[in-house]
């Protein structure tokens, strides 16, 4: 009996260390005053046009308001931002929350199949780590898509695939997908699961649920917000650079990281008994056949694992289209792979007590080192904060000033309008798509609306209306940088660290001649 709580206790007092450090961070980061990530503002100019009624996605408010996101994550901040101030410690204690709701939704998904406190908590602790790491607690959409992904995933494994739990994965499918687009994956990972191990007519009777519930919201956002659609699914598209080496790369220290796991999970399945009997008979002969034609079946007649299923599509669509994108390092992962892979390891974790002590020991050391790589001490860092203090003492709001992303999110708290959010260069990277009136403004009207936003900003630097510039060095921007050069003088440079997320950027200041 010893031999069984010892690990039990064990995994309970290292997934209070985890959580507690994660915690400790998080209050970090909360009392940061300054971005983590260089687009970390965009959110708060998106969140500061809804607090003034403004529609952020029209021709008047691009390429300003550009974002690649849905609506979701701003639209759930707007009530704290109203309550509480648009600001970064505002729109971080929204991204928490939103990642305290997901590590409790792994708690949940693991105690559901187990009924073991500690084996749950444990899965916690990875998980809050795997949602903080890489800039996830920044103000973005991440932690909400995170959160309304894995509930639309597994509600209705919870509750053996019934209408209700149905109706309630595909509407959170909906929202997940209006919060980052690929999160709509949950909807794929249910409907293909529920068509050839549940029931066909089920599936189909969700998925035009889903089509119902998506054309009603598409309708709504096309008619309300012209740009939604074009630079949600367009931006998308036309900004993502992939190479293989990236990916590979990622896959190599995924490896890396996780490796004592991957190690019990392989001993975890060459354990796993293989009884004919669990087989259906279709498996054990060459005559293998698939059921098509009765609605009510599944199209074979076996239930595989659902959380390895939801693993193994996640690992698919990261290895194929996701994890190539070189602009984003790990964070596809952390918010797609490892959940899955994390709630089928633990809820499968030494049922038959193979290991015992040992596999606890080896868990344990895999929080712990994973842990402390992904959200370091270091990154707490604050000797760089007296440059951010500078950089922040030319920021008045009775300057015009021209700004760097890096200073969007101050701006925006002193109810300064930025010209570059942090996403707003984005928005000449889109590449010509096909014209059509269902998904938004033609090309050209897009194209258009870049230029003239850049022609108002290079008239406005030679005829020096700007009071100040704020330029990050080595930084293509939307903008001719040799008119700053030729109507101000360089006063200032500056070297600002966002240690949470590897970042260092030179920052310029510029005075009129």
């Amino acid at each position: 009996m010893k031999n069984i709580r010892f690990p039990a206790a064990l995994f309970f007092f290292a997934a209070s260390l985890s959580l507690a450090w994660s915690l400790y961070f998080e209050s970090a980061i909360l009392a940061t005053p300054y971005q983590i990530g260089y687009r970390e503002g965009s959110q708060m100019v998106v969140t500061a046009m809804m607090l003034n009624g403004e529609n952020y996605s029209d021709f008047e408010n691009q390429p300003l308001a550009y974002t690649a996101y849905g609506i979701g994550y701003n639209a759930a901040a707007l009530p704290f931002a109203l309550l509480f101030g648009n600001t970064l410690f505002v729109h971080r204690c929204v991204t928490f929350i939103f990642i305290v709701l997901s590590a409790a939704t792994g708690f949940w998904i693991v105690f559901h199949h187990r009924r073991n406190p500690s084996l749950s908590l444990i899965c916690s602790a990875f998980l809050m780590t795997a949602f903080m790491g890489w800039g996830g607690i920044g103000s973005a959409p991440t932690g909400m898509g995170t959160f309304f992904f894995l509930t639309a995933l597994y509600v209705p494994h919870a509750l053996n695939f019934d209408n209700k739990s149905m109706f309630v994965s595909a509407l959170f499918s909906l929202i997940a997908f209006h919060t980052k687009a690929y999160f709509v994956l949950s909807f794929g990972i249910v409907a293909t699961y529920v068509f050839a191990f549940v029931s066909k007519r089920k599936a189909v009777g969700y998925s035009l649920l889903f089509l119902a519930l998506f054309t009603a919201a598409f309708a709504l956002m096309r008619i309300n917000y012209p740009f939604y659609f074009v630079n949600m699914i367009f931006g998308n598209v036309g900004n993502t650079f992939r190479t293989f080496k990236h990916l590979s790369t990622q896959l190599s220290w995924l490896t890396v990281y996780f490796f004592p796991l991957l190690t019990l999970a392989a001993v975890m399945l060459w354990k796993e008994p293989r009884k004919d009997k669990e087989l259906p008979s279709d498996f054990k002969t060459p005559g293998f056949q698939y059921d098509l034609s009765n609605l009510n079946k599944p199209l074979v007649d076996v239930k595989p694992d659902y959380l390895l299923h939801a693993f193994v599509l996640c690992l698919l669509v990261f290895a194929t289209v996701l994890g190539s994108h070189v602009g984003n390092y790990l964070a596809y992962s952390y918010e797609l792979v490892v959940p899955t892979f994390l709630f089928w390891f633990f809820i499968n974790f030494d049922r038959k007590r193979t290991f015992t002590l040992l596999s606890t020991f080896v868990v344990v050391v895999n929080l712990f080192y994973w842990q402390f790589i992904t959200l370091n001490p270091n990154m707490l860092d604050q000797r760089n904060s007296a440059a951010w203090e500078r950089a922040f003492s030319y920021l008045n709001p009775s300057l015009n000033i021209l700004n760097s992303p890096t200073v969007a999110s101050r701006m925006v708290e002193l109810g300064m309008r930025p010209v570059d959010s942090g996403q707003t260069d984005a928005f000449y990277l889109m590449k010509p798509y096909p014209d059509n009136p269902l998904w938004g403004p033609a090309y050209e009207e897009h194209r258009r609306d870049g230029l003239e936003y850049t022609q108002s900003i290079n008239e406005a630097i030679a005829k020096q209306e700007y009071d100040l510039i704020i330029t990050t060095k080595d930084v293509d921007v939307f903008y001719d940088l040799e008119l700053i050069a030729e109507h101000y003088a360089l006063t200032d440079t500056l070297v600002l660290y966002m240690q949470q997320t590897e970042q260092k950027w030179a920052v310029q200041v510029w005075e009129p001649r």
